[in-house]
């Protein structure tokens, strides 16, 4: 989904057709309820929202006049609705109900018509009508998930007097909040020109394949191993599997292992090394495993105080954990100035930990992060105009 905002008469919808290549006949511009088909653009969100919340305004009024009629008095009866019954006030207020939300007052959208929603004040109202709306349109990107909304942006200028319209501000401004930060694209068009607000890319982390120090368990780091013939083996059969997104642009650490799985991969794809993604210095733990160390009288208390430490601690003569965190984050933000497209980046576990640390929503621990050989995430990444980071989450596990 992605949203146009600007403007009015500022060429938002001629803006459209030409960038997207869209036909007038393929864009619904006929305001609240939006009619069943395949449509690929939404013009005029603003008016979608105030038709809407207009009705449902419409519709608390009502219930209120309800709510105060007493059905024993039939004084009260004549004087307000003059020969009309109180069951025909129900009944035409029922109707009107099921016309706007269905046969059910609770229905998808939430519960806009109870009692205690009219009882409850403006703000829970307003939360109410955002909510509702928002579901709305929701569901439309539901059955057109690369449907482009139009709207003007009505906030600006002097404060309106009038309650109404200072509500329809703001509902139309909080709508327009929620839809912003779900688009895969949000463009603002200024006399017909547009401005990348926020546009959307997917990053996938992919750990190299097997290496035979990978296979003894050894804090391999510095070591340029290559792949073994079991690691090459699992990549060629995952690759037939169809586990790994297609991207045309890979980014690779410099190490041999990780440039080996990058073409195992993607063949037909080469590679851009980024040397901040080199894995950790292990230092004088460099190329022996856990039991080798636990036996090695030499290296072992330094060995254990690092254990205690959780990984905080430096490396015995090699690197720490922030330094590898900040290496890797001068990598990550060098490419993210960049970025115009999906991506890969084939590195180590300890390069990936280090950027879904720092970097994915919601915050986890660095180890939370660990994978297999082979394995990795697929990641959401949201960027800025200027290609600064909004937001990065995980979509998924690549195993």
């Amino acid at each position: 989904m992605q949203l146009v905002i600007g403007g009015a008469y500022q060429g938002k919808k001629e803006y459209v057709k030409r960038s997207y290549q869209i036909e007038e006949s393929r864009i619904w511009q006929g305001g609240y309820p939006v009619t069943e088909g395949k449509w690929q653009c939404i013009c005029g969100l603003h008016k979608i929202v105030k038709e809407m919340l207009d009705s449902y305004k419409t519709d608390h009024i009502c219930e209120k006049d309800i709510n105060r009629y007493d059905y024993k008095s039939n004084d009260v009866n004549t004087d307000r609705y003059g020969d009309h019954s109180s069951t025909q006030i129900i009944d035409q207020h029922s109707q009107r109900c099921n016309d706007y939300y269905g046969e059910s007052k609770n229905d998808e959208y939430g519960e806009l018509c109870s009692d205690q929603s009219v009882a409850t004040g403006g703000t829970q109202q307003m939360d109410n009508y955002v909510n509702r709306i928002t579901n709305y349109f929701h569901s439309l990107i539901k059955d057109n998930p690369d449907i482009i909304f139009i709207c003007d942006e009505v906030g600006n200028g002097i404060v309106p007097i009038e309650k109404s319209e200072r509500d329809y501000r703001e509902c139309v401004g909080r709508v327009l909040c929620v839809l912003a930060k779900e688009a895969d694209r949000v463009e603002r068009v200024h006399c017909g020109i547009g401005q990348v607000i926020k546009h959307t890319v997917y990053i996938s982390f992919i750990r190299h394949g097997s290496t035979e120090g990978n296979l003894k368990k050894q804090y391999i780091g510095v070591t340029d191993e290559p792949l073994c013939s079991a690691g090459i083996e699992t990549l060629q059969a995952r690759c037939k599997e169809g586990i790994y997104p297609q991207a045309a642009r890979v980014i690779a650490s410099p190490m041999k292992r990780c440039l080996e799985t990058a073409e195992i991969l993607y063949p037909d794809v080469t590679p851009e090394v980024y040397p901040e993604f080199r894995e950790t210095n292990f230092g004088l733990l460099e190329g022996k495993s856990y039991e080798e160390l636990l036996q090695d009288d030499s290296l072992r208390p330094s060995y254990q105080e690092w254990i205690d430490s959780n990984g905080t601690l430096p490396f015995p003569e090699g690197e720490s954990m922030e330094q590898m965190k900040k290496r890797c984050a001068e990598g990550f933000e060098k490419l993210l100035a960049t970025l115009t497209s999906d991506a890969v980046i084939v590195a180590h576990g300890g390069t990936i930990m280090s950027i879904l640390h720092l970097y994915a929503t919601p915050r986890k621990d660095y180890y939370d992060y660990q994978c297999g050989n082979g394995a990795g995430y697929l990641c959401r990444v949201e960027l800025t105009g200027d290609r600064r980071l909004y937001q990065m989450q995980v979509v998924r596990k690549i195993e």
